[in-house]
């Protein structure tokens, strides 16, 4: 007699943080935030990128850049069927986007534009986020530089 199958567990936000926090933790070391940034994250039910229902969006990050603090929100479905890449590309990008904050945060601030300038520049950063975050990937696969497992002085 065969046992009835179970429907497979739906993830909690503790799964999810299991998964999410390592790879935070390591990128936030290996790409120099660590050390005078304060990177939390939360999960959310559901990002939506303007009129596009093409665009599948993990993540968004918001920054405080005068302060050094970010929260990545993290989309609860994707994060749930994405594989382990493209979680791993996801963070590395939503922390690209940390060091890009900083800058066009000065710019806005410079231009007295809040609105405008601001959207207008984050988004044009998406791409260059997205291609840096592949080349960082890309380098690791090339050359394991580091495990998850591995000290910060290691990476020095």
């Amino acid at each position: 007699m065969s046992r009835p199958k179970r429907a497979p567990k739906e993830s909690t936000d503790r799964d999810r943080d299991a998964k999410v926090k390592p790879l935070i933790e390591y990128w936030a070391e290996a790409l120099g935030f660590s050390r005078d940034w304060i990177i939390s994250y939360r999960f959310v039910e559901s990002l939506v990128e303007g009129d596009d229902d093409d665009h599948t969006v993990f993540a968004r990050t918001q920054t405080l850049a005068n302060y050094h603090k970010a929260v990545i929100g993290f989309d609860r479905v994707n994060i749930d069927n994405a594989i382990a890449e493209e979680l791993e590309h996801t963070i590395i990008h939503e922390l690209i986007h940390i060091a890009f904050d900083n800058t066009y945060s000065v710019i806005t601030k410079y231009l007295n534009d809040y609105s405008g300038v601001g959207h207008e520049l984050r988004d044009s950063l998406e791409g260059p986020a997205d291609r840096l975050a592949s080349a960082i990937l890309a380098l690791k696969r090339i050359d394991p530089f580091v495990t998850y497992n591995d000290k910060p002085e290691e990476l020095v």
